[in-house]
């Protein structure tokens, strides 16, 4: 079965994290005063560290080179993409539907389908391959791409101050940080909300990817199916 080289793979999600990086970079020149915020620095340096090693974690999935690994690497991004347009759907409830996606059902519901699906990504990753481990490897590389899509969505809206600075000076997060500037919070909300969402795609879309490949073996593909494909 002919398939994509890895690198092309290697090369969007890598855009996707320096997209990000740029990103950061560019809300931050255009809005100096979130400098002078106490604590400010923690909310910039975390979301970095978060796609640093969202990086770091792409070049190490990518470095081999087997059918096994492309095939499960390019059906965990499948997943990934769908997980990532579930996020962004959460995402635009909260702030375009009237804040319908902060109920916490909603939210626990969007979240647990999301997790799922990078549970599905691990399982069927190490059905594919016989593989255990790919199982685990398509469950992160699935949440991977998932929470960058999600975060580039969610930067980008920091440029259009959404959620709008009104509502931001109701929460009582604003309230109790003793920051005095609403616009400056709320981007540094935005940070840590990204940051928050990359390391749940490598934690938890290792855990999950486990689980998945933990699954796989338990009812692993049925041999006549793996003749019939190949």
């Amino acid at each position: 079965m002919n398939m994509p080289q890895l690198s092309l793979l290697r090369r969007a999600l890598l855009f996707g994290v320096a997209l990000n990086l740029c990103l950061i970079v560019v809300r931050l020149s255009l809005y100096r005063p979130l400098l002078a915020m106490p604590g400010a620095l923690r909310f910039i340096v975390e979301p970095v560290i978060g796609l640093v090693g969202c990086g770091l974690f792409t070049l190490a999935a990518t470095s081999g080179k087997s059918v096994k690994l492309q095939e499960a690497l390019w059906t965990a991004t499948t997943w990934g993409i769908i997980g990532g347009a579930l996020l962004v759907v959460h995402m635009v409830l909260e702030s375009f539907g009237q804040h319908i996606g902060e109920n916490s059902w909603i939210t626990l519901a969007f979240m647990s389908i999301t997790f799922l699906l990078w549970g599905v990504a691990g399982f069927v990753a190490a059905r594919n391959t016989a593989s255990a481990a790919l199982g685990l490897l398509g469950g992160c590389w699935s949440a991977v791409v998932s929470v960058i899509v999600a975060v580039s969505f969610g930067f980008v809206l920091m440029f259009f101050d959404v959620p709008s600075l009104d509502y931001v000076g109701t929460w009582a997060e604003f309230k109790q940080s003793g920051w005095s500037d609403v616009h400056a919070f709320a981007i540094a909300n935005s940070l840590e909300a990204g940051f928050t969402h990359l390391l749940a795609g490598l934690v938890l879309g290792s855990i999950f990817g486990a689980i998945g490949g933990g699954m796989a073996r338990v009812w692993p593909k049925h041999p006549g199916s793996q003749l019939a494909s190949s």
